[in-house]
């Protein structure tokens, strides 16, 4: 990006220098023939003297180099500290994902360089352009002045035309200073916008040698020394400092997005209120009063909508609030799960919730040496008793044919979890940290990500079923007839998309979402050639995508004209049977 601007500049200094060259190169008949008239010097006096204090007002008036030079040392502070805490981070093999929170953070700061980059470079244009324009405004009066005093023309007239000159050289002088000022602080931004893109590269090379060094071994646990270093303390405190710091200045800089998030929890609590009427609709309709009982825990309900809102909405944020949105957003799953699972399984959510302490207080303290590894080792070890705490629940239950499938499912899923914890956990203690931080990582995280999934998916469905049960469709034959059948595929949808993206999100923590992506496209897109017709498996599973959702959509409509539709009108016999044959054609 540095390249490209200093690119930029290079032309820019070149085409100006091409005009002036032009301008030089200029014959001396054309030089004459600017010469003011001095019948004319008069109105072009106030003309002249009028453009150059406008030029000299403006130039005065632009505080942008002040600006950026007063805020720099701010921001190059910032940038000292995150380049010392990402060297820490990178030395202590990290996971991916706190690669992708350093880089989300070194790209912020890199968004507000180039931001003054720009603004600096199209200022420094235009104040070249100003500069020109004052040297040939300069030029011309010069001329003129010369002309005058040797056609012998009156001293007020010869004064005038020097105080007109004078005055245009103040203005080139202020365009000068103010130009020399803007430079100074483009080259500033310029040596910072450099920090950053090397510490931009050390984040790349990190998450290049994370897959590299999987299976190599940096030290068994019981060979670490250093973990007893006196400035341990004080170097978790000074992390924290940091971050806290940087949350302050997030704050004040993006104050915005407080608002916004607190707009959208508003939003959210108002529309919970309006459900409560809807709410008793949908028990008095005999609905299930567990698909509604969400909405007892309004504020949580609230809350864990804008947090996954507003997700998009820090992506930006510093590690210590994103950790503290996240802990407010789980513990409103929890109290939403709650709500809906069994009651033994509820102090194995709570463990969840205490699980995810444990993990924040690992990844805010990523920049302390050793003390990241042993803090993995604990929520390991939590992690294990939970799952097992989980799998002895799921194995005690009697055995019934309801919900046979979604158990068998949840025991294989927790005891493959259990595997990869014990996994991680042995790798760790080994001296496998790069392996060790990929899969437990990885396999907490998805845990939490299933638990907020899946208390959306509640939140959701009940809103479903709240908008089956009020008018105006209520009104509708089909979901007074069938409304279970409506809510179930709802469900059904709203589980199958948590899921689809739940996997995209393991994936990517495992590091296979952009290989699988791509062996998937290189797979659907390899071309088939017969004679002179050209055909790919991407083609085909089009084709039949296409022809699928055609059926599915045309069962929808069929269904919807047989139960709201053809009840209402007086049609011949035979008619609706053409229509919906022709339709479904």
């Amino acid at each position: 990006m540095v390249a490209c601007l200093f690119a930029v500049l290079l032309l820019t200094g070149t085409a100006l220098a091409a005009t002036g060259d032009t301008g030089a190169n200029e014959p001396p008949a054309e030089e004459t023939s600017e010469v003011i008239p001095l019948a004319e010097v008069a109105g072009d006096a106030e003309a002249a003297l009028s453009r150059a204090e406008d030029l000299r007002r403006e130039v005065m008036a632009d505080r942008s180099a002040d600006d950026v030079l007063r805020e720099l040392p701010s921001l190059a502070r910032q940038i000292d500290s995150r380049l010392r805490e990402t060297r820490k981070i990178i030395a202590q093999r990290p996971a991916v994902e706190m690669l992708d929170s350093l880089e989300r953070g070194w790209w912020h700061l890199g968004r507000v360089l180039y931001g003054w980059t720009w603004d600096l470079t199209r200022r420094i244009g235009k104040l070249e352009e100003q500069k020109e324009d004052l040297l040939g405004m300069t030029a011309r009066w010069d001329r003129t002045l010369e002309a005058a005093k040797s056609s012998n023309a009156p001293s007020e007239l010869v004064r005038r035309i020097e105080e007109v000159g004078g005055e245009i050289r103040n203005a080139s002088a202020a365009v000068a200073a103010r130009r020399a000022r803007l430079l100074t602080a483009q080259n500033r931004v310029a040596a910072q916008e450099a920090r950053v893109a090397d510490a931009f590269r050390s984040v790349s090379e990190a998450r290049e040698e994370l897959l590299r060094r999987l299976l190599v071994r940096d030290g068994a646990i019981w060979t670490v020394n250093e973990f007893a270093e006196p400035a341990l303390l004080e170097q978790s405190r000074s992390s924290f400092a940091s971050q806290w710091a940087a949350v302050r200045a997030y704050a004040k800089r993006e104050a915005g997005l407080f608002v916004l998030h607190g707009v959208l929890f508003a939003a959210f609590a108002a529309l919970l209120l309006a459900a409560k009427r809807g709410k008793r609709l949908a028990q008095s309709d005999g609905i299930d009063a567990r698909a509604v009982r969400v909405f007892e825990v309004p504020v949580a309900v609230a809350f864990l909508l804008s947090a996954v809102c507003a997700w998009w909405l820090y992506l930006e944020a510093p590690r210590l609030w994103a950790a503290a949105v996240g802990m407010l957003a789980l513990t409103a799953a929890v109290l939403v799960l709650r709500k809906v699972a069994e009651r033994r399984f509820h102090a194995v959510l709570y463990a969840l919730a205490a699980l995810y302490l444990i993990d924040q207080a690992r990844v805010l303290n990523s920049a302390v040496p050793l003390l990241p590894r042993f803090l993995f080792l604990g929520e390991m070890i939590a992690t294990l008793c939970v799952l097992g705490w989980f799998l002895r629940a799921l194995i005690s239950e009697p055995p019934s044919a309801h919900g046979a499938l979604l158990r068998k499912a949840s025991r294989i899923a927790a005891s493959l979890a259990f595997v990869v914890a014990a996994i991680a956990l042995t790798a760790n203690l080994l001296g496998y940290v790069t392996l060790a931080n990929l899969l437990g990582t990885a396999l907490v995280r998805s845990i939490f990500v299933a638990m907020v999934l899946a208390a959306v998916v509640e939140i959701l469905t009940a809103f479903s079923a709240l908008a089956l049960a009020v008018p105006p469709l209520a009104l509708l034959s089909a979901v007074r007839r069938h409304g279970q059948l409506l809510r179930s595929r709802v469900r059904q949808v709203l589980q199958w998309a948590a899921i689809s993206l739940w996997i995209l999100y393991v994936l990517d923590r495992l590091l296979l979402r952009e290989q699988l992506f791509n062996a998937v496209r290189e797979f659907l897109t390899a071309q088939l050639t017969v004679g002179s017709l050209r055909i790919s498996l991407g083609d085909v599973l089009f084709f039949a995508l296409t022809v699928w959702v055609a059926f599915l959509a045309s069962r929808f409509i069929r269904f919807f004209l047989d139960e709201d539709v053809y009840p209402r009108l007086r049609l011949t016999r035979g008619l609706p049977y053409a229509i919906s044959t022709m339709l479904h054609y």
